[in-house]
Order: C-alpha cells, then structure tokens, then sequence
C-alpha cells in the first residue's frame, strides 16, 4: 500500500457491483457516476447563479443594493493611467 498506483476497479454506489473504472452508467442498475449540472454553479461553469443561491450565502447580494439594483462600477481606470491618457489623446 506504500506505492502510488492509480485503480483500474471501482464499485457501484447504488448496487455495489464492481466493474472497470470509467465514467460511463453502471452495466447492470444504470447509476451514473457524475452528477448533472444544476445547482447555482450553472452546471460547472463557474458563475454562480445568484437566483439560485441560499439567502445565507454570502455572495448572493453582493454587488447588490438595498432596492435589489446592481451597483454602480466605477469607471475611473478609463479616466486615469495609462488608459486615461490614451483616451484624451484621442479626443
């Protein structure tokens, strides 16, 4: 058990019958091994869907003001820097 090999066999959850290890359905009760994209994670794209979210989740309102509108985002990396001077140079 002191070397680091990968299983070749795995075991069903559902009916406990072990088989090769793949991500394809159990051959004989049909359980799939990865779950279905949902949830908030929008099936595992990484944004969260803040609808979705619990109300004690921290990140559900942030970015959010009382009245439920978004916040305003600043735009002052536009108007200063390198940026800024790019803009008025334009002008």
């Amino acid at each position: 058990a002191g070397q680091a090999v990968w299983a070749t066999r795995m075991l069903c959850g559902k009916c406990s019958r072990e088989m090769p290890y793949s991500d394809r359905p159990c051959s004989s009760c049909g359980n799939t091994f990865t779950r279905p994209g949902g949830g908030h994670w929008q099936g595992g794209d990484g944004c969260r869907d803040q609808t979705r979210l619990a109300k004690s989740d921290s990140r559900k309102h942030k970015g959010t003001s009382a009245a439920g509108a978004k916040k305003t985002v600043s735009a002052k990396s536009q108007r200063v820097g390198a940026a800024g001077s790019r803009a008025t140079a334009a002008k």
